[in-house]
């Protein structure tokens, strides 16, 4: 499943960026990779807001595709 896909409310744990995303190194300096927890606080249109650690980040639908996530329970 890839971040874009998560829902409102929804926490999930990162299981990696895919390496073809040219802004791979800046989406990993922004708290997004393995083994991190996060939870998306809200979407709007193509945007999401998610809370990964004590951190806020506003993603667009695009850089969340190439975040792939497994639900948490």
């Amino acid at each position: 499943m890839r971040l874009s896909d998560a829902l409102q409310g929804q926490r999930i744990k990162i299981v990696k960026v895919r390496e073809e995303c040219a802004l791979h190194a800046k989406v990993q300096a922004m708290g997004l990779h393995s083994a991190r927890e996060a939870t998306v606080l809200s979407r709007s249109g193509r945007m999401m807001l998610v809370e990964v650690g004590n951190v806020r980040l506003a993603l667009s639908d695009e850089i969340a595709g190439y975040v792939e996530v497994h639900p948490q329970l």
